[in-house]
């Protein structure tokens, strides 16, 4: 039987039984599939809380258009997808700063013709070659995950053309300014977190997650 809209709190294991707690009720099983998105929790570093209250901060799952802003600089702190196509969408209206390493782009117009062509042979690649049955994917995986996916719809030269200013990774806050990886510290009146999102399974409370 399906029960929508019911809200797993826990999982755990007791003798031989999974045991699984809800909003609503208490079940026993002898498997669990865990088939939820690892796009749970809104990743946001620890110092994002030390930045002046009268800055605006938004993270990528609460933006939806420019009119979320207040008047003065954006930052937009991460630049793989969604970072690149927020600060594109803002930077008609405001003056607009990019933070964060070159994560690559594919080398061509997934819209275009050449794109019409290639995309479905990446597709194939990528879901019937570069899996993570492959032992290559396997020991490379922790270090794509970290340096982010390439961008695919926009290309570092569309943020150039439109007048947004690239800048290194932000690692810190001083006096309550979000401070860069070389030093400097700039002075934004929004900061736009688009820096990913954390799993969100700590209600598993099982020895699966252990690195091996």
């Amino acid at each position: 039987p399906v029960r929508s809209g019911e809200r797993v709190t826990s999982l755990s294991k007791r003798d031989s039984a999974f045991i699984v707690e809800t909003d609503d009720s208490r079940l026993e099983a002898d498997n669990v599939v865990v088939a939820m998105s690892s796009w749970q929790i809104p990743r946001l570093p620890g110092f994002a809380q030390d930045l002046r209250p009268e800055i605006k901060q938004l993270h990528t799952t609460d933006y939806q258009n420019p009119s979320q802003l207040q008047e003065g600089p954006v930052l937009v702190v991460g630049a793989g997808n969604s970072g690149a196509e927020i600060a594109l969408d803002v930077v008609a209206t405001h003056e607009t700063m990019v933070a964060g390493p070159d994560t690559g782009h594919v080398p061509f117009r997934v819209e275009g013709r050449v794109g019409r062509l290639l995309v479905p042979v990446v597709r194939f690649i990528f879901h019937r070659v570069l899996t993570m049955s492959n032992p290559i994917v396997r020991r490379r995986m922790p270090k794509m995950i970290a340096s982010g996916e390439p961008l695919v719809r926009t290309k570092p030269r569309d943020l150039v053309e439109a007048g947004i200013e690239r800048m290194p990774r932000v690692v810190g806050v001083e006096d309550g300014w979000p401070m860069l990886e070389d030093g400097r510290v700039i002075h934004p009146a929004n900061v736009i977190w688009c820096i990913g999102f954390e799993p969100g399974f700590n209600w598993i409370d099982l020895p699966v997650f252990e690195a091996g």
